[in-house]
């Protein structure tokens, strides 16, 4: 029985039918798609794999990135789905990734990163209404999606927390929907944040770019919404500058993903509020499952490394706005101290992605 391979669903890149080709029996080739040709941001790969028998069988496949420069980067594949996600090295050939792949039976999703696709955020949000988060439209994107967020706490300083501008991240969107459960829980660390600040999260701010599986922009043509944004070229920028505006925050944790293969990174507008979050994070404040500190011997203990990144590479934001920034217009208009991490796939799977977001959080706000 044979291995199909498509797209054309939620998230899938290439949407474009023609762009998977069968070059065998089990033998693929598929061409991703970039809606401005730049190559930084050019990762977005999704297509769903069928497996009809009831064994597992070998599948071939070659990917053509068009792109030289950042084949490095592109040196292996997820195979999986929900959060069952498994991590394989790959070749590369010139602008090719090539993997060879024993696919099991049913439905498989295959990416350079885990899928996390839009109907994956409305499941989320179901269940967010049931640990307490306050559900509220910010606006509608370009394509009449709408923009939600979630209000949790009653402190006197409000936080903005965002994850995913670029559709391609979807560590950010594994790391905010743990963040979330995490700071859902009714324990000791999470109702002293929640008695000092009030958090409003925006886990998915670009549900159109991510919808059509793009990689940086809200559209062919669209906005890159943290550098674009403040312009208010689209809906959906529109949306995010009014949200900004009405919260006029006083802190705002924003979370990337990103293809570098050993390091995680910080970037911000201030160092001291970056170098006391890179010293936070891997504190033994922030190492506690559900309120209890994590023995030092234990297995966990001994694996956070792979949690907080190899190493830290800290980015400062120039001393002068950028136009068009979203970061540095509520900098500049509201003082908002602002920090962006970008987490790494390789060396985690999904469940390690998601428990980021609580130690995460709290060294954000431990660097305040």
């Amino acid at each position: 029985m044979a291995i199909a391979i498509e797209g054309g669903f939620d998230g899938a890149n290439p949407q474009d039918p023609g762009a998977i080709e069968q070059l065998g029996e089990a033998s693929f080739l598929v061409h991703p798609f970039s809606e401005d040709g730049d190559g930084n941001y050019k990762f977005a790969l999704n297509v769903r794999a069928n497996n009809p028998a009831d064994a597992a069988q070998p599948l071939h496949l070659e990917v053509d990135w068009a792109d030289a420069e950042y084949m490095a980067d592109r040196n292996f594949i997820h195979v999986g789905s929900g959060f069952r996600w498994a991590f394989q090295p790959a070749q590369v050939s010139g602008t090719r990734t090539i993997v060879d792949i024993v696919l099991p039976p049913g439905t498989s999703y295959i990416g350079l990163c885990p899928a996390y696709n839009l109907n994956d955020f409305l499941a989320l949000s179901e269940m967010l209404v049931r640990f307490g988060y306050a559900r509220q439209v910010a606006g509608q994107s370009e394509q009449g999606r709408e923009i939600a967020t979630f209000r949790l706490g009653n402190g006197p300083a409000p936080v903005l927390l965002t994850a995913r501008f670029h559709p391609y991240e979807t560590a950010a969107s594994y790391c905010i929907a743990g963040l979330m459960r995490w700071l859902g829980q009714p324990f000791r660390e999470q109702e002293a944040l929640l008695k000092r600040y009030t958090f409003t999260i925006l886990p998915m701010p670009n549900p159109d770019g991510v919808y059509l599986g793009l990689c940086k922009r809200t559209a062919i043509g669209g906005v890159d919404l943290p550098h674009e944004g403040a312009d208010g070229k689209d809906a959906t920028a529109r949306a995010l500058l009014a949200l900004i505006t009405s919260l006029r925050p006083a802190a705002w944790l924003d979370l990337h993903g990103w293809m570098h293969a050993d390091e995680d990174g910080i970037d911000c507008h201030d160092q001291g509020l970056g170098e006391r979050f890179r010293s936070a994070v891997c504190s033994p404040a922030t190492r506690a499952v559900q309120g209890k500190p994590v023995p030092p011997d234990s297995a966990q203990q001994r694996s956070w490394a792979s949690f907080a990144g190899n190493k830290w590479k800290l980015n400062l934001a120039s001393g002068d706005p950028r136009p068009g920034s979203l970061h540095d217009y509520a900098f500049s208009q509201f003082g908002t101290a602002w920090l962006a991490v970008s987490y790494r796939w390789p060396g985690r799977t999904a469940q390690q992605m998601g428990a980021l977001g609580g130690p995460t959080l709290q060294a954000f706000c431990a660097a305040l």
